[in-house]
């Protein structure tokens, strides 16, 4: 079983890390080419939570219903355990 450093130096270095990550991630899909991909592919999944994310908020649909404005994370969160 692996051992996972839980001090809190190894916590916040980590969370840095995925902040850092994140924003690359975002500036990566602002560029030409990031907003090409955007536009030819409307459809999938992962292109809709990215501009999503781009616009700072996520908006999901029920099944028929009104849509429905959560946070971000929360939305994100969702979207991966579904």
């Amino acid at each position: 079983m692996i051992k996972i450093d839980m001090s809190r130096n190894a916590v916040t270095l980590r969370l840095r890390q995925a902040a850092q990550l994140r924003r690359a991630c975002l500036t990566l899909a602002k560029s030409s080419k990031g907003i090409e991909i955007r536009r030819d592919n409307l459809a999938n999944k992962t292109v809709q939570r990215t501009s999503l994310a781009l616009e700072g908020k996520m908006i999901r649909l029920t099944e028929g219903h009104e849509l429905i404005a959560t946070d971000v994370l929360s939305a994100y969160a969702e979207s991966i355990v579904s």
